[in-house]
């Protein structure tokens, strides 16, 4: 998701023709792995989180890439070893997505400061994962060694084990997603976003886009018909939390904010016995490789396997080649975005 820094007056909804959506939003998806300064989801009317006020979000992060500290996708924390993420921010078969070394920053609300590092030893995505619509766009991350949870900056969040919550439930984003139009805050942001009704979102969508994305079972939406509140570019694989309980993760949506378009989240209830199983299959990390704050080299350990062999290219070049291929591919199914 891409939250917006609050302003005196609402944050102005982002066109659909200008594609910055909640993360992986069609051909917008890529945007949001890596967003240009000028464009991105961010969470959009939303305000400035204070520490310790998500304590399960984190920032995940790459070596390979300098602006803003690295980051380019959220993720939640369901144990000291184990980060829940959107699988488009790191499969493989994403142009763009996945560059490594990877590492997580938890237990800080800014970007440039604070928080623990850990870097990413393993990533498991959803065998059922599908870039063209995001179905099933989930994954683990599996690190090399184990947070210093505090419970109070830094704590994991439990999940939602129940599906068909009513329209209108209360829940809250957050992350370091685009607000509108200018670069990633530095500030962590939260929104709250109500569910909305499964069948009505989907109606939604078929009647307010001319490239129609159809919301699957393994899908929730959260928003207001009026729009205006929403995450954006840059919160991709962020959490939204209701009532305490991880029911949503950042995945995409048309515009950011814009009216009867909502945000669209992978479903975590429905997905709750896969995230059960491999987050007990997850490796045991060493004790010793934890790298906490921000004073710490940078450099990756030499025991972590790389995540990905793509070749280290500029992100501008990444972002290019990534938004291009997806759009070729959607351009194959689908009518471009009026």
């Amino acid at each position: 998701m891409r939250f917006a820094s609050p302003a005196p007056a609402p944050a102005a909804p982002v066109p659909a023709s200008s594609k910055s959506v909640l993360t992986t939003r069609r051909d917008v998806f890529l945007e949001s792995v890596d967003p240009p300064a000028s464009s991105g989801p961010r969470i959009i009317g939303g305000w400035d989180a204070q520490p310790g006020e998500f304590p399960y979000q984190v920032s995940v992060r790459s070596t390979r890439r300098s602006a803003n500290s690295g980051h380019f996708c959220g993720g939640a924390i369901l144990n000291a070893t184990v980060v829940v993420t959107a699988a488009h921010c790191v499969a493989e078969n994403v142009p763009g997505s996945g560059i490594g070394p990877l590492y997580v920053v938890a237990g800080s609300n800014l970007l440039s400061s604070g928080g623990s590092r850990v870097f990413v030893k393993e990533k498991l995505v959803h065998p059922d994962y599908g870039p063209v619509y995001q179905d099933y766009d989930i994954a683990l991350l599996y690190l090399e060694s184990a947070l210093p949870l505090d419970g109070v900056l830094m704590a994991p969040v439990s999940i939602q084990d129940m599906q068909d919550l009513p329209s209108g439930h209360p829940c809250v984003a957050s992350g370091w997603g685009r607000t509108i139009y200018s670069s990633l805050p530095d500030k962590m942001q939260g929104v709250d976003v109500p569910i909305v009704d499964f069948d009505r979102c989907a109606k939604y969508y078929m009647e307010e886009t001319s490239e129609y994305a159809p919301i699957i079972e393994a899908q929730i939406c959260a928003g207001y018909e009026a729009g205006k509140k929403d995450a954006c570019q840059g919160d991709s694989g962020g959490p939204l939390v209701c009532k305490g309980l991880l029911t949503g993760i950042v995945s995409w949506g048309f515009g950011c904010a814009l009216p009867r378009l909502p945000g669209v989240y992978t479903d975590v209830a429905f997905l709750a016995d896969w995230i059960e199983e491999n987050v007990l299959m997850s490796p045991s990390p060493p004790d010793n490789s934890t790298t906490s704050g921000t004073s710490s080299s940078m450099s990756p350990s030499t025991t972590l396997s790389p995540l990905s062999t793509t070749p280290q290219t500029s992100a501008a070049s990444t972002v290019a080649m990534a938004t291009t291929c997806v759009m070729l591919a959607v351009s194959k199914l689908l009518a471009p975005l009026a």
